[in-house]
């Protein structure tokens, strides 16, 4: 019988602490440790709801800075509207600090964008800001330490006259020989830009053989080419033409290395009859369109 007792007793007491741990309005009081879990679930809540404020305001805010520096870039720096930046670009802080050491035309756009807008967070973001590519653009621009560039700019096709509506831009190493062509597709084993010592004139050779383009180019290639110039090309990929600038810039041919290329209607607008043969501009406007199309 005495084990029976406590048994039932036990049984009895158990209940008992069940019935309190689950409390319920009505049952008077509640237990401290019910309050307790109450308030730390309102105030998880609470911090839930204010983090999501603030995300969404950083957010916000993230993007407000990003349109203002995109419209600052544009309007600020011209020159590198519709420019291609090297593939990777913005990733890897050393190989974006070697394009800037390297190219005139990158090393100009970058001292540009930082001169001007370099107060945005969205350029602070960059992980070459942190290294100091900002005052690296700065030191090359100033002492013309990075090669000069052949800068091709396209128009579309109802801009004969590439003064306004330029939609995208490439440069490419002054004099150095491009062999990133299929010959089986283009019938080039290799293009040569080249712009003459004061800038005002350009070569473009082609090369169907030689991949290394060594001496002048083939049959076909364009000598003394007046330049920025604007000329019909036509894209040997897919319908369609457009028109193309061809300026050379670096510190041979601008002397304060600023970011204002294509600057209003250039000099010489080239059509059919016009400074070069009938043959040539139809192998440019190959050419260009195939560089438009390797990057």
């Amino acid at each position: 019988h005495d084990s029976s007792l406590r048994r039932a007793y036990a049984k009895d007491w158990t209940k008992v602490q069940r019935t309190k741990l689950r409390w319920s309005p009505g049952r008077g009081a509640a237990p401290a440790a019910v309050l307790l879990r109450r308030a730390l679930y309102f105030l998880t809540l609470t911090r839930i709801r204010v983090m999501l404020r603030l995300s969404l305001a950083l957010l916000v805010a993230a993007a407000a800075d990003e349109a203002a520096y995109e419209a600052c870039r544009h309007s600020n720096c011209p020159c590198q509207k519709g420019f291609q930046w090297p593939e990777g670009w913005g990733s890897d802080a050393t190989v974006d600090i070697t394009h800037v050491r390297t190219n005139a035309f990158i090393a100009a756009a970058v001292n540009c964008v930082c001169a001007r807008c370099g107060h945005y967070d969205s350029l602070k973001a960059w992980p070459a800001y942190d290294d100091g590519v900002c005052g690296i653009a700065q030191t090359v621009v100033a002492d013309g330490s990075a090669a000069s560039q052949v800068v091709l700019s396209y128009y579309p096709l109802d801009d004969s006259t590439c003064a306004a509506t330029r939609t995208g831009v490439k440069a490419f190493p002054d004099g150095v020989c491009d062999n990133r062509y299929d010959p089986q597709i283009t019938g080039l084993a290799g293009v040569k830009f080249t712009c003459s010592a004061d800038g005002a004139t350009g070569n473009y050779e082609v090369y169907g053989a030689d991949p290394n383009c060594q001496g002048a180019g083939d049959a076909g290639s364009a000598f003394a080419v007046p330049l920025p110039g604007c000329y019909l090309t036509a894209d040997p990929y897919a319908p369609g033409e457009w028109y193309n600038s061809f300026e050379c810039f670096g510190p041979d041919y601008n002397s304060d290395m600023s970011c204002n290329i294509s600057r209003g209607a250039p000099a010489n607008t080239v059509d059919a009859g016009q400074t070069t043969s009938s043959r040539s501009r139809v192998l440019f406007a190959v050419v260009v369109a195939v560089v438009y199309n390797l990057v």
